[in-house]
């Protein structure tokens, strides 16, 4: 089963410039001198295209057998040792900074809660993570942390939708994959998918075989609140970010979010958006996301915050490009308080002027709002989408309601990024 598979029509957006041009050409000249922004554009575009074209190889899947290590895999690859990452371990780390647990394990922080508090420790939370291998070998394990869920995608297809992972009994297990009637010994992209506080521990494969890393790709941090942690879904996996990831055939994409937050508001001993402001300044992203407003109150304090939030993060990024959606609706749809928060949120991206920023409306979108109508799952009243969209608690998508929003962030971004 393909990840997330449906073409786009990108109209437009596609039109690279300088394809079958001789090399006196202007416009050929023009195409090799890129901008920074322009050269992520671009990038992110022809990624999502792949993404979105099948791959019949990867069929059949290989099997899936979770508990100790295969026997005759007896070439490791670890991804710390003495509570230190090994520099040279042949891995792509997408979804969060590494942090070394008990000394052998790497858990993803993607956002700083609270000075304490976080299910990474430290005040960091991690939200969804991939590890990313390449390797030619008929038979793999993957050591993970017990306790948690995890997913495995060959080629950028799910082995299976279905979580795996031994619950309630922590230590190392394994991932145990074998390829022997899915194809034999040939290469591979592997990647293992956790979430929250799982950990990855490494690899080994069969002798004779070889795991190198991954190419790097772009990478982009999403700011949020709980749409962003995947909140609503049934495993965060499912959640909006990692699905517009797949969608723009992005890896490293980082579910940055914090529950009950927002650009002004946030819980008590929380950080808001401005407070955990290094969560992605530091982080070295080339597009930074940010969806905030929902949380906020509809007042006077939310256009200056948002305008400060971007001044700080341009001054931190200046060659990131920087996309600024508007504000999710729960059951009560694109109701006053949402239109108004979109338009404040909107004014503060105007006044900002910079000419590596967008801003993406959802309520307010041209082409009609993301999310109508006040009903909800259990509570269908025909007035919109949101009957499907928003799930029992009013408030957060649903598993479909993430992968339709997860879509439409995707495809608001590539035309975006087409502007460029």
């Amino acid at each position: 089963m393909r990840a997330r598979v449906l073409p786009f029509l990108l109209t437009g957006a596609l039109a690279l410039g300088g394809c079958g041009k001789k090399a006196d050409d202007p416009q050929a000249t023009a195409a090799l001198t890129l901008s920074p922004q322009q050269k992520v554009a671009r990038q992110v575009e022809r990624l999502a295209t792949s993404a979105a074209v099948n791959n019949p190889i990867a069929s059949p899947a290989p099997t899936l057998v979770t508990g100790t290590l295969t026997a005759g895999v007896t070439v490791a690859y670890a991804a710390a040792s003495a509570g230190s990452l090994v520099s040279s371990a042949p891995f792509a780390y997408w979804g969060g900074t590494p942090l070394i647990y008990a000394g052998t394990y790497v858990r993803f922080p993607a956002a700083t809660i609270s000075s304490t508090d976080g299910n990474t420790g430290g005040g960091t939370q991690g939200t969804i993570w991939r590890v990313a291998m390449r390797t030619d070998s008929p038979l793999v394990s993957i050591g993970v942390l017990g306790g948690y869920k995890y997913r495995i995608l060959v080629d950028d297809t799910y082995v299976s939708k279905t979580t795996t992972g031994v619950l309630g009994v922590g230590g190392l297990q394994y991932l145990n994959l074998d390829f022997t009637n899915a194809g034999g010994a040939k290469p591979r992209t592997i990647q293992v998918e956790g979430a929250q506080a799982g950990g990855f521990s490494g690899v080994s494969v069969a002798p004779s075989y070889n795991v190198w890393a991954p190419p790097a790709t772009p990478k982009i941090v999403f700011v949020g609140d709980s749409f962003c942690t995947g909140t609503g879904a049934t495993f965060d996996g499912n959640g909006l970010v990692r699905v517009a990831g797949d969608y723009l055939g992005v890896g490293n994409i980082v579910a940055s979010g914090v529950g009950g937050t927002g650009y002004v508001t946030a819980p008590v001993n929380i950080y808001n958006f401005a407070q955990r402001l290094s969560d992605w300044t530091t982080k070295s992203p080339d597009i930074v996301m940010f969806a905030g407003g929902f949380n906020d109150a509809d007042d006077t304090a939310l256009q200056p915050a948002v305008l400060s939030l971007l001044k700080s993060t341009r001054a931190a990024l200046p060659d990131a490009i920087l996309l600024v959606y508007g504000v999710w609706s729960g059951s009560t749809g694109p109701n006053a308080a949402v239109l108004s928060k979109e338009n404040k949120i909107s004014a503060a991206v105007t006044a900002f002027n910079d000419t590596n920023t967008r801003f993406i409306a959802m309520a307010t979108a041209t082409d009609g709002a993301w999310v109508t109508g006040t009903g909800y799952t259990g509570a269908p009243n025909g007035t919109g989408n949101s009957n499907l969209v928003t799930s029992t608690d009013r408030v957060h998508p649903t598993d479909y309601g993430h992968s339709y929003l997860g879509f439409r962030i995707a495809k608001a971004a590539l035309d975006a990024l087409g502007t460029f």
